[in-house]
């Protein structure tokens, strides 16, 4: 008997009344075969819902771990109660999908977890979702350098930023024809949500427009780097 417990990421249909369920813990992740939580009996059924914190107990078979019982410790209802929180919801389960294969679990954990304790609290949705993105790119090896300069160094100045070279420019290295000048806030919102603890993600909320540029220009970040795009980006 094992005994886990951790967040729902992902909760496939197996079989006629079986699903395939995927948990992350603050120690790795596991998957488990839940049977017949489909049923309209099922008892398991609600903690295997996708972006439920549950603690379930699990048996080993020779086909691998199956559910023996389940029990939700939050369902973050605020979430699913507001349909346009639908939205955050494919999003992250979209960034979980694609952008989480290799990574430290334990901070994915984290930082999934305040992501959807804060939406549940009313927070804004799309500064929530930009600062979890931000975090994942951070463990993909791919955090915006945004303390200096990613061309001389310097912390002094700068006043762009470099997709090609990922990270701000200084006004003495900037490149018109390959560089974006967002302007002062757009740069001081991107090192942010790059240098912003988990225990403050809820400080600063931004407006939507300004999350869903740099949500855009993150995209476009990946694209080149993991040649990979968020769909769930243009429906935000």
């Amino acid at each position: 008997m094992k005994e886990i417990q951790g967040l729902v990421i992902s909760s496939t249909p197996f079989n006629d009344f079986d699903k395939m369920v995927n948990v992350l813990t603050n120690s790795g992740q596991y998957a488990f075969l839940a049977k017949g939580v489909m049923k309209l009996t099922s008892k398991n059924h609600p903690s295997v819902e996708e972006f439920t914190y549950g603690n379930f107990l699990l048996t080993s078979s020779k086909k691998g771990l199956l559910l023996r019982q389940g029990y939700v410790i939050d369902a973050f209802y605020n979430v699913r109660l507001n349909s346009s929180n639908l939205k955050y919801l494919n999003f992250l389960k979209e960034v979980n999908t694609k952008l989480t294969l290799s990574i430290d679990k334990t901070l994915e954990f984290t930082y999934l977890y305040h992501t959807l304790k804060l939406l549940n609290d009313n927070f804004s949705g799309m500064t929530i979702c930009l600062i979890y993105l931000a975090k994942i790119l951070i463990l993909n090896g791919l955090g915006l350098e945004v303390d200096h300069c990613v061309r001389s160094g310097t912390q002094s100045d700068l006043v762009a930023l470099s997709l090609e070279d990922g990270g701000l420019v200084s006004r003495a290295y900037f490149k018109s024809e390959k560089d974006l000048a967002l302007g002062e806030r757009k740069l001081k919102i991107i090192r942010y949500i790059f240098k912003v603890d988990v225990d403050r993600f809820s400080n600063i909320a931004f407006n939507d427009e300004e999350c869903l540029a740099i949500m855009r220009l993150l995209n476009d970040f990946i694209a080149a780097n993991l040649d990979l795009k968020l769909a769930s980006i243009k429906y935000l």
